[in-house]
């Protein structure tokens, strides 16, 4: 097996709109911290893979295919075996006009290109690698952002690529949970901790590219595992993340992998979108408890609970214009790498359905990327629906799609896996 790797920095010129926050009106007003993509290269005789990191919230459908069908024509890798991964940082440049903040159409042009020319820059240091995966548990990060004590995946999981002389060439890691440290408050652009725990990686390894892959982090942030909203706090998260991937990577034994490739096409199951009335009503009870929690001096994570659920019932207006947007077909990537298999989602998979995933697939191990090829919203279980919030009032996918999309996946991978 063959690996190029790159980094190219994506930081954006200010003033210029974050994504993330209904509540942000301002444009961001300076940069905490840079922004980064990174490009992979994987190769094994006829087979060549492409993987994108990026510092970005989303990509949409429409974007994400344009990035792969650009770095395909510079590197003749087939778009279909590009994965294109976004953080999910709500700190950096809108790429979709969601919630009140337009994007800057001359930046998101130039981020396109950018984004695409990491694989033209990773094809040019192409060599032999061997690889190694190893994981564990990561406490004091993430936690259920809807009800703070409900189990979550918290597996961390650490992919790394050795040169013949021992080298690390790059370590790619995955990890569940929103980056959002930073709050709408906040006018600086910053990668959030994933960027933070990027920084700790490279300061360890140096010349070592780092790749990070938000897991399945539909109904997990750091709410109610937080101390405050700032950037120390961004950096002391960032600190436990990147200390757990460069301990894991200290462990990693390499040896030849097996790399092989395909693609999962599921038809789209979308709501019946509400009628005006009983939008309204979903707006107005929302606006009453947020009132009431206001008076009674609720805590930071009971009132933002009650802002998203707003923001999600202001939301659900919208949702049949959403849904027009989305297409008929989801399409999921998935990878094999070894015993590692990787399945690439396009939106905001809840923590039990990317569960159901690893535990039914073939491998010793799964990375689940969320936020990849693409974004149809949040995909929640069928309980949450029952549940309600904001992420099931803004998802624009039917009650029991997120349940068919984990199984289909685990499935396709088994299949993959017999090739």
């Amino acid at each position: 097996m063959r690996l190029g790797c790159s980094e190219v920095e994506i930081t954006p010129q200010v003033p210029i709109n974050l994504g993330g926050y209904g509540q942000r009106q301002k444009p961001a007003q300076g940069i905490a911290s840079s922004l980064f993509a990174r490009g992979f290269i994987l190769e094994e005789k006829e087979l060549r893979l492409g993987l994108i990191t990026a510092d970005l919230l989303i990509l949409n459908r429409e974007q994400a295919d344009l990035v792969k069908k650009r770095a395909g024509e510079l590197t003749g890798i087939n778009p279909a075996n590009i994965v294109m991964a976004c953080s999910h940082t709500h700190s950096g440049p809108s790429p979709e006009p969601l919630l009140g903040n337009p994007p800057d159409p001359v930046y998101i042009d130039w981020l396109l290109q950018a984004l695409a020319g990491t694989l033209f820059l990773a094809e040019k240091n192409l060599e032999e690698v061997t690889s190694g995966f190893a994981s564990c548990p990561l406490e004091g990060i993430g936690a259920d952002r809807r009800l703070a004590e409900a189990p979550v995946d918290s597996e961390l999981i650490v992919l790394g690529f050795a040169t013949g002389e021992g080298k690390l060439k790059a370590l790619l890691y995955n990890y569940a949970c929103h980056p959002t440290v930073l709050g709408p408050d906040n006018l600086l652009v910053s990668p959030d901790y994933p960027g933070e725990a990027a920084a700790v990686v490279k300061k360890v390894f140096p010349g070592t590219i780092p790749g990070f892959l938000n897991g399945a982090a539909g109904d997990i942030s750091t709410r109610f595992t937080r101390r405050s909203q700032s950037h120390a706090e961004a950096r002391r998260l960032g600190t436990i993340l990147g200390t757990g991937v460069v301990g894991l990577a200290a462990t990693l034994e390499f040896a030849p992998a097996r790399l092989a490739a395909s693609l999962l096409f599921l038809p789209l199951q979308t709501k019946v979108p509400v009628a005006p009335a009983q939008a309204e009503a979903e707006i107005g009870r929302w606006q009453t408890q947020l009132a009431q929690l206001s008076k009674t001096g609720a805590s930071a994570g009971e009132l933002r609970q009650a802002q998203t659920g707003l923001e999600g019932a202001l939301l659900q207006k919208e949702l049949e214009g959403v849904i027009r947007t989305l297409g008929k077909e989801v399409q999921i990537s998935l990878w094999q790498i070894g015993d590692l298999g990787l399945a690439a989602i396009p939106g905001e998979l809840f923590s039990a359905l990317g569960r159901m995933i690893k535990d039914e697939s073939p491998y010793e191990k799964t990375m689940v990327a969320g936020y990849s090829n693409g974004y149809i919203g949040y995909i929640p279980h069928r309980e949450a629906y029952r549940q309600g919030g904001y992420e099931t009032l803004s998802s624009p996918l039917a009650p029991g799609f997120g349940e068919t999309l984990a199984k289909e996946t685990a499935a396709a991978l088994h299949d993959l896996r017999k090739e």
